[in-house]
């Protein structure tokens, strides 16, 4: 069972920490938001966890090994990072841009088992019927689940993904989180930065809150209270529970 631990992290840039000593262990199989104010160093984490960004103090180990101990392919086998937006254009297919996400198993050139597992991928995010479609051709819902299944492709056991539904209407944002919970349900570990508290709510197992850079709260929806969000966001708020839901109103006045 993976297991990823942050102990005590501080990074920052240009002497101005972003994260200030995080220390948390995220539970396998799981999908995890990671929310908080803009400034709060959402991005960030995710990508000291990816190794994308050296932390300058603290450690994070998977199963018990620091991340700097791993070789490049090899992390990637274990993390897999999906970037909040990927624009510009893309001179490839669907096929292609997730058949990317076997470079970390591929020494020379793709064997049988990367097309097959590429094909599968495909299959399981439905995206089969377009797999020789240029990416480029594609609506923001589709390209999203092409590059979630480009990093499915790596058959990571950890999914870092930073706005998964940013820019999407609200049919594609259930869309993809509802992938994300499948996804987390079959035994990957889910860790996703949000802004949308209320889509977080309703799909997520467990609640990471950074304000100011620093761990302000964690734990699973007992933690989403007036008081916590109000304090978190400074604005006033109604959170409704109803039948195990959870919702929350901002106040106008």
């Amino acid at each position: 069972m993976v297991k990823i631990e942050l102990q005590n992290l501080d990074f920052g840039y240009n002497g101005n920490l972003v994260l200030k000593n995080i220390s948390h262990q995220f539970e396998k199989g799981k999908l995890i938001s990671i929310v908080g104010p803009n400034g709060s160093g959402k991005s960030t984490l995710l990508k000291c966890i990816d190794r994308i960004l050296k932390v300058q103090k603290g450690r994070i180990l998977i199963d018990a090994v620091e991340i700097s101990k791993f070789k490049a392919n090899e992390l990637a086998k274990k993390i897999a990072y999906v970037p909040q937006s990927e624009g510009g254009t893309f001179p490839a297919s669907v096929f292609d841009t997730v058949l990317l996400g076997r470079k970390p198993h591929i020494q020379w050139s793709p064997k049988n088992d990367d097309l097959k597992i590429t094909a599968a991928t495909l299959e399981k995010l439905d995206l089969e019927g377009i797999s020789q479609k240029s990416i480029n051709k594609l609506s923001g819902g589709q390209r999203q689940r092409v590059f979630i299944a480009r990093a499915l492709a790596q058959q990571p056991e950890i999914l870092l993904l930073d706005e998964p539904t940013a820019n999407l209407d609200l049919k594609h944002q259930l869309e993809v989180l509802k992938l994300l919970k499948d996804l987390s349900s079959q035994g990957i570990t889910v860790i996703v930065a949000i802004h949308d508290l209320n889509l977080a709510l309703q799909f997520s197992d467990h609640f990471i809150l950074l304000k100011s850079g620093e761990l302000f709260a964690c734990g699973g929806k007992e933690i989403i209270s007036n008081h916590t969000i109000e304090n978190l966001y400074d604005v006033k708020v109604n959170v409704i529970h109803n039948n195990g839901d959870h919702f929350i109103i901002p106040k106008t006045n």
